[in-house]
């Protein structure tokens, strides 16, 4: 009966798929050492056995570690967010490039510029952690 499984041979590992369907008995799989005349395609069967056991890919760049639920919904919602602080940020910049926004009370003018800067640190700090999730 042959059973088919998505994705690679690492993924059919953890899925449970037995070396020894591969024709590697228990001792290569394991590493453990028999008698001395082993042939060199034993030899190799030990080498790979052996790698693949202790997740070395000789330069074969692992996959990344999967985020979880509610990391993958934060990453999932940081473009929006980007994107409706930027429009405000436009605003803002528009508005207060306006000659006659600086005949407001200064009061009104402040709380501009003050919410300018916060949105731009929003921004900033938004942008980070859309990197820090991306390199996870």
């Amino acid at each position: 009966k042959v059973h088919e499984f998505v994705g690679g041979f690492d993924d059919w590992l953890r899925q449970g798929g037995n070396l020894k369907l591969l024709g590697m008995t228990e001792s290569v799989a394991t590493g453990s050492k028999g008698d001395d005349k082993t042939d060199p395609t034993q030899a190799t069967d030990k080498s790979v056995a052996t790698k693949l056991q202790q997740g070395q890919n000789d330069g074969i760049v692992s996959a990344k570690k999967k985020l979880s639920y509610k990391l993958q919904r934060e990453l999932d919602t940081i473009p929006a967010k980007l994107e409706a602080l930027e429009l405000e940020l436009t605003q803002l910049q528009q508005q207060t490039s306006d000659p006659e926004f600086y005949l407001q009370p200064a009061e009104q003018t402040e709380l501009a510029l003050q919410r300018m800067l916060d949105v731009e640190r929003l921004l900033e700090e938004l942008l980070e952690r859309w990197a820090e999730l991306e390199d996870e």
